[in-house]
């Protein structure tokens, strides 16, 4: 009886587990389309082709973005490292913009809007050799981090 009562609380938990992280995955997915949809907008209101999201780019963004979370702190990769992420990606080109909000999340409205609003972050939005993208975002105790990762 005690064996049957811990195998289904197990599954009961494997299955809770399993839904939450989909869950988790399915809202990564729709702020990553949400973003996209509003930066290539962007984009094309300046005259800019639109990206499009590379997988090796958003595992690399969302990988920072967890890594801040954890760490609390707001911090940009060195050269070295994104130069080693190009050459071993074969991209010419790339660049990052990271966002953090104290609020639990922010929208990616909310995100792409701050980026606008800063000169440095903007040029990275519409750099021309941009043309794949990777979105990471990540909740930690000290807020909500987003990365953005364009290569070209």
């Amino acid at each position: 009886m005690k064996v049957r009562i811990v195998a289904g609380l197990v599954a009961v938990f494997l299955g809770v587990f399993a839904s939450a992280t989909a869950r988790a995955a399915d809202d990564a997915d729709a702020f990553r389309q949400e973003a996209l949809a509003q930066l290539n907008a962007f984009r094309a209101e300046q005259g800019r082709g639109p990206v499009t999201l590379d997988p090796a780019l958003d595992g690399i963004a969302s990988e920072w973005a967890a890594k801040l979370a954890r760490e609390g702190e707001l911090e940009h990769r060195s050269r070295g490292n994104l130069k080693s992420l190009l050459d071993a990606h074969g991209w010419r080109a790339m660049n990052e913009n990271l966002y953090m909000s104290s609020t639990p999340s922010s929208s990616p409205g909310e995100v792409i809007a701050a980026w606008k609003g800063s000169s440095g972050h903007r040029r990275n939005l519409l750099q021309e050799d941009i043309t794949r993208i990777g979105l990471g975002a990540a909740s930690g105790p000290s807020g909500f981090f987003v990365v953005f990762n364009g290569a070209g």
